[in-house]
């Protein structure tokens, strides 16, 4: 990522101005926890308000809808449960959708190795209270947002020496979260971009791409929507550097700008 592009504080937008921006044609690329569902203490209680989930079954009768969300895909697509969606999971690493369908070929030969790294980490943070070790198809994530300070700082240096030995994967993070992921050059921002030129070759009409989300590992999508003349709008309840152009509060002012989408005419 361009750090230079996140040397910018985007000013925050009200519905109208959001819409506006959006124009007729927008294809719509969500994060999932923070931005569409509210993050929780542990990812399986993050669920998707039946409000959210009208309002994106009415847009995806319109307009191109895809999850982009660092979740393993089947995951992300149980919990928002909308046959009609793209769903890209593991940072975009899998996708599939109506017409569309991308699994990295160079993901799975890591598979072996986040494994093994799964099982060092379990091994290495049994006794810490509050670290939760997710195995993902193409990640492992650590958890701490249950975890203290001084525990936050154990686990922590078990992960980063571990990463220091792995090799064919690199370390991430993002909000109270740590992850191990296949060392790729790809991304969300790269995900955008791929299914973008699919959408234009299925649909060759005009749309404006629009990417929200919330954390560190969004910033790329930021960056390949500005790059596709689209809009890149930051969820924060506080200003801060980003590759966004727009921002809006919370998770409650991303579900009324979907509902109020979904009810234009």
């Amino acid at each position: 990522m361009n750090n230079d592009a996140l040397a910018v504080h985007p000013p925050h937008a009200s519905l109208d101005e959001l819409i506006e921006r959006f124009g007729p044609s927008p294809a719509l690329f969500l994060d999932y926890d923070g931005t569409l569902a509210a993050i929780q203490a542990t990812p399986d209680q993050a669920k998707l308000e039946p409000h959210v989930r009208q309002a994106l079954e009415q847009l995806a009768r319109r307009h191109p809808v895809a999850i982009v969300s660092g979740r393993e895909r089947t995951d992300v697509e149980q919990l928002v449960g909308l046959p009609g969606l793209i769903y890209a999971g593991s940072h975009g690493l899998d996708i599939a959708g109506p017409g569309v369908r991308w699994d990295a070929p160079e993901a799975g030969d890591t598979l072996p190795v986040l494994d093994s790294a799964c099982e060092q980490l379990q091994a290495e943070t049994s006794r810490l209270d509050g670290i939760l070790i997710e195995r993902k198809r193409y990640a492992v994530a650590v958890h701490y947002r249950l975890a203290d300070d001084e525990t936050t700082r154990q686990a922590e240096r078990a992960v980063e020496q571990l990463a220091g030995t792995l090799v064919g994967l690199k370390l991430a993070h993002g909000k109270k979260v740590w992850e191990l992921r296949p060392d790729i050059d790809w991304d969300k921002g790269r995900a955008i971009d791929w299914l973008c030129s699919q959408l234009r070759r299925s649909a060759p009409g005009s749309f404006k791409p629009v990417f929200l989300g919330d954390d560190e590992t969004d910033e790329d999508g930021f960056i390949a929507v500005a790059a596709l003349g689209g809009v890149g709008v930051l969820v924060a309840d506080a200003e801060r550097s980003s590759a966004a152009s727009m921002r809006v509060t919370s998770v409650g002012d991303v579900a009324n700008l979907l509902d109020a989408l979904s009810r234009r005419s």
